[in-house]
């Protein structure tokens, strides 16, 4: 019997996370949410945003304040996509990964994918000084 092939460690690291979230089977968005609020400690909330797309599909944004995550979808994606944003960025927040912001000015930025907030608070937390606050970006799903 020969033994069993060597997966890689990043993969293994991505299954463990993946069961301690339980990832909802079938499918629900607010069981996904709600236990990856359990696991972070911390309010998840969906804000959509009008125009938050790539030229190709809508995207998203995460957000991870000192108190909540605020997770940014763009206001017309359907149901599916939003899914998608969702566990992208989640993703992003499991596995510690830190990027940069959107390609705009920070005004233009802060005044699209946060309306209503505190535009000194926002370019705070995407400044160095971002006292362990991060943003990220994600990806636009694939078609």
């Amino acid at each position: 019997m020969s033994p069993e092939p060597r997966r890689d460690p990043i993969i293994e690291q991505l299954w463990r996370m993946a069961e301690l979230l339980a990832v909802p089977r079938p499918w629900t968005l607010a069981v996904f949410i709600e236990r990856a609020e359990a696991m972070t400690g911390k309010r998840i909330r969906l804000l959509p945003v009008a125009g938050l797309r790539t030229e190709a599909a809508p995207c998203g944004l995460v957000l991870e304040r000192a108190a909540e995550i605020v997770i940014a979808c763009d206001a017309a994606a359907s149901d599916a996509d939003v899914g998608h944003i969702v566990r992208h960025e989640v993703g992003h927040l499991l596995l510690n990964q830190i990027g940069g912001a959107p390609d705009r000015s920070m005004d233009e930025a802060v005044e699209t994918l946060f309306p209503g907030f505190d535009r000194d608070e926002v370019l705070h937390v995407l400044g160095p000084q971002g006292r362990g606050e991060t943003v990220r970006r994600c990806t636009a799903p694939p078609r």
